[in-house]
């Protein structure tokens, strides 16, 4: 037997050796006019012989008035959406539909929601759809379901309403480590705006400069971002999600970091010396761009070193040009080895060694004329 039968005032009534259709009568208190009220009236069939015993119909007398079966609701649920999604409540009465009757969504400060689509589920029960329409921001409501019919009045429990916030992280990401192809964060997740439990946490990440975006599932208290870039400026943004459609809240504040660079992929390619006079040599090298340097600060110099009079001389001048660079102030016909050297704040990479000899001073012919 029900707990809730063991509860409040019970009655028995033995229909043995009656006959189908004849009637029991229960009164109860006279009621307050002009208030609400709630009646459950429960019962129980059973039968000596364990077969069926029939079925007990109810009719409910209001006032003096006439006598109806008045529909009786089924315990309405509360409903919880996020916010800016539809609601609905499902009104489940016993009784027979008939297209007079008129049943509708009533809020706790009395304004009635209009149904939307009723059903006749059988014979003795029917349901209706009813569609709340705000739910535009947080809050929590009450709503009953009302009938009136020529049966009689009903009315169901009141159910709650409550709409919820999606969450949003209140910080950005921490970032723990930087490396030139990864950056390592943790997401920040545990203070927000809006409402929990959060089934799901994403990573959503691009580039300043870019248009695309990526989003990955976090399932753990840190997570690696991979396959980035070197020297990248990246925006990183944690996403959050609760129950239900539309649980995922906006985006958190970002966090803005940069990649390492990477160590040049290889040195100048493809050098060669393209004119030789007695002082001053001039290179030509392959160009490159973001590919080989992996970064965008980097140094191209040449580093040399020739002989002259027995004294060694070495040097090292910067490159500012792109695909030639000419050396000055050499000496003539000296051995001068060369190199070019690519470097970032990671690391370096040379070109192959160059030797080559300056020319010897030309003799300058001079013409004299007299008169």
């Amino acid at each position: 037997m029900r707990r809730d039968f063991l509860e409040g005032s019970f009655m028995v009534v033995n229909a043995s050796g009656r006959a189908s259709g004849q009637k029991a009568h229960l009164y109860m208190p006279t009621l307050k006019e002009n208030d609400t009220h709630c009646i459950d009236f429960l019962y129980s069939l059973s039968s000596r012989d364990g077969a069926s015993p029939g079925t007990l119909n109810v009719y409910i007398k209001v006032n003096g008035g006439a006598q109806g079966k008045a529909p009786h609701f089924l315990r309405l649920q509360n409903v919880e959406v996020n916010v800016g999604q539809n609601a609905t409540f499902q009104c489940t009465a016993g009784g027979k539909w008939s297209q007079h009757d008129k049943l509708w969504l009533q809020q706790w400060n009395g304004k009635d929601t209009a149904l939307m689509v009723t059903r006749v589920v059988n014979h003795r029960r029917f349901s209706a759809t009813v569609s709340v329409g705000d739910t535009s921001q947080r809050s929590t409501s009450r709503y009953r379901c009302v009938i009136r019919s020529d049966g009689g009045s009903g009315v169901s429990n009141y159910a709650d309403l409550i709409v919820k916030a999606p969450p949003t992280p209140i910080a950005p990401p921490e970032l723990l480590a930087v490396g030139a192809t990864y950056l390592w964060i943790k997401p920040n997740a545990n203070s927000i705006i809006g409402d929990g439990p959060i089934i799901l946490k994403e990573v959503e990440y691009r580039t300043t400069s870019g248009n695309w975006a990526e989003t990955h599932v976090v399932d753990s208290p840190t997570y690696k971002l991979w396959h980035l870039d070197p020297d990248v400026e990246y925006e990183i943004k944690v996403l959050l999600s609760r129950p239900g459609e539309g649980g995922t809240g906006p985006p958190g504040p970002p966090l803005v970091t940069r990649t390492k660079c990477a160590d040049p992929v290889h040195g100048p390619q493809n050098v060669n010396v393209v004119d030789v006079r007695a002082r001053q040599l001039t290179i030509q090298w392959e160009t490159f761009g973001y590919a080989v340097t992996r970064c965008h600060s980097y140094n191209l110099t040449v580093q040399y070193q020739y002989v002259f009079n027995q004294q060694e001389f070495v040097a090292e001048e910067l490159i500012q040009t792109s695909s030639h660079y000419t050396l000055r102030g050499l000496r003539p016909f000296v051995t001068v080895r060369l190199r070019l050297v690519l470097a970032n704040p990671e690391g370096s990479k040379e070109s192959e060694e160059i030797v080559k000899q300056t020319e010897e001073d030309g003799v300058q012919n001079i013409e004299y004329h007299f008169n």
